[in-house]
């Protein structure tokens, strides 16, 4: 697999926007961005990527084990 640069987005709304086009429009889907989260102490940094996960899941359908 050739690695490519992330598309960096403004938020994530973008970002999950993109990736709900790249999971409607093809079977095979290489993917590669980022957004800006602001700092919250109150998440911890599990908090957060399950956060994520749970936002890519209701996005895409694709869940990760």
């Amino acid at each position: 697999m050739i690695e490519q640069a992330a598309v960096i987005y403004l938020d994530a709304e973008d970002l999950f926007s993109d990736l709900r086009k790249e999971f409607r429009d093809k079977t095979d889907v290489i993917f590669h961005g980022t957004y800006p989260i602001q700092a919250d102490p109150g998440i911890s940094p599990k908090e957060r990527v399950q956060m994520t996960i749970r936002e890519i899941w209701q996005v895409t359908g694709y869940r990760f084990m």
